[in-house]
């Protein structure tokens, strides 16, 4: 089993480019990792997948109950920038921060989730759920694998923030 294997890290990121037919495998197998003890990073276009997307997507199984958002459908392909931003380990050094496309798409979920910063027009930018066990489940609704034409400012810090205070 490969929850079993990812039990050997501290934290897993978790986001996929496009939607595929293995989401809810993967996603009950990350689901399974934070039963153990895990912590996980959540990017875009993951809530794309989600079984709620409306996009026809078969969703990602139990991962889907512990995720600190539900989906708004798809991610924008706009140019966005940050908004409000609250102290927290997860947004020090997070002052300036733009995307041309590739964030969004994620609302937060009503109850169990603390979002610390939002995008420009108040969608949630980094948002996170502290589980029973300890665990630490974080959603960053920015495409991970963005390049400098697609978002400028603070991109590593944000990622290094999210992976560090998930795996503490």
């Amino acid at each position: 089993r490969h929850d079993i294997v990812l039990s050997q890290y501290d934290v897993v990121l978790v986001f996929a480019n496009g939607l595929f037919d293995e989401s809810v495998g993967v996603g009950t197998e990350i689901a399974d990792y934070i039963a153990l003890g895990g912590n996980v990073v959540i990017g875009s276009f993951y809530w794309q997948g989600r079984s709620d997307s409306g996009l026809g997507a078969v969703g990602w199984g139990a991962l889907e109950n512990l995720d600190p958002y539900t989906s708004s459908g798809g991610a924008t392909y706009t140019l966005g920038s940050l908004g409000n931003v609250v102290t927290h380990p997860l947004t020090t050094g997070l002052t300036a921060l733009t995307s041309t496309g590739y964030w969004g798409g994620a609302v937060q979920k009503p109850t169990g989730t603390t979002v610390v910063a939002s995008w420009a027009d108040g969608t949630p930018l980094v948002g996170y759920r502290l589980l029973p066990g300890g665990q630490r489940v974080v959603g960053v609704s920015l495409f991970p694998a963005s390049t400098a034409l697609e978002a400028t400012g603070d991109v590593q810090i944000l990622w290094e923030n999210a992976v560090n205070w998930a795996g503490e």
